[in-house]
């Protein structure tokens, strides 16, 4: 999660994307580090949503409800914050590929570097 937080939280900052509810069109900027509003893009919530969601669905591979209810819970998460007026559906699709696809890569090393070292016997 930190990982993900972090490249996002840096995006926001270097986007500088203004929010729905201040803006009329998804094409408002700032130059990077400017403006504390402009902090739309990518959405912070999708994106530790989708990194929870990934992590849980990853780690638990067997229980075949906990995938389907943790993205079903991720994406509610994303799609209230585009009903709540607070993203654009970019935001938020993006947040949720950030989280998703950091939170898999992050894993899947994790998992490499703790294989058992093969045997030849």
């Amino acid at each position: 999660m930190a990982i993900s937080s972090v490249i996002c939280f840096v995006g926001k900052n270097v986007i500088q994307r203004q929010r729905p509810d201040a803006a009329a069109t998804p094409f408002n900027f700032a130059a990077p580090f400017s403006k504390s509003k402009y902090t739309s893009f990518p959405s912070a919530h999708s994106t530790i949503a989708f990194t929870l969601a990934t992590a849980l669905a990853m780690e638990f591979p067997d229980q075949k409800w906990v995938a389907p209810v943790a993205y079903s819970i991720a994406s509610l998460t994303a799609l209230s914050r585009v009903y709540n007026n607070r993203h654009w559906a970019s935001d938020i699709l993006v947040g949720a590929a950030l989280g998703h696809f950091v939170t898999k890569a992050v894993y899947n090393r994790g998992v490499k570097r703790h294989r058992p070292a093969k045997t030849f016997m």
